[in-house]
């Protein structure tokens, strides 16, 4: 098995990261969200509810429902959910289960990034039902 390090991760987000445009790449990934969530039925765990929540987040800041994302929290969402999208990989996704490996290690390396944030979004969005 390949093993993919912390700086090789690092070197992804930062190129995608160079390329991301908020506005256009924010509602691409959108429209993406059903391609995406059927990548992520192969997998379970923390990675599906940090997705999830990246999903989540988009929306609600796009339709200005939740305003206290940075920008660099967003773009972060963004070049994470992206990255499931690229046929350029650091592990092809057409190799079974292994290819999402690194799919994986960058939407954790970006949640461990933005945590804060997605508590903070978390937080909002419980009481957001609560008081529903």
């Amino acid at each position: 098995m390949r093993r993919i390090t912390n700086a090789q991760i690092q070197d992804e987000f930062e190129r995608f990261q160079r390329n991301v445009n908020v506005t256009q790449d924010g509602q691409r990934v959108l429209q993406q969200e059903n391609r995406i969530a059927q990548m992520l039925t192969l997998l379970s765990g923390e990675v599906v509810e940090v997705a999830k929540d990246f999903f989540s987040m988009l929306k609600d800041h796009f339709d200005k429902k939740y305003k206290n994302l940075p920008t660099r929290t967003i773009t972060a969402i963004i070049v994470a959910l992206l990255y499931l999208l690229s046929p350029v990989d650091l592990i092809p996704d057409i190799i079974p289960i292994l290819g999402l490996t690194d799919d994986v290690a960058l939407i954790m390396f970006v949640y461990q990034l933005i945590k804060q944030d997605v508590e903070d979004y978390r937080r909002w969005k419980k009481q957001r039902i609560l008081q529903a």
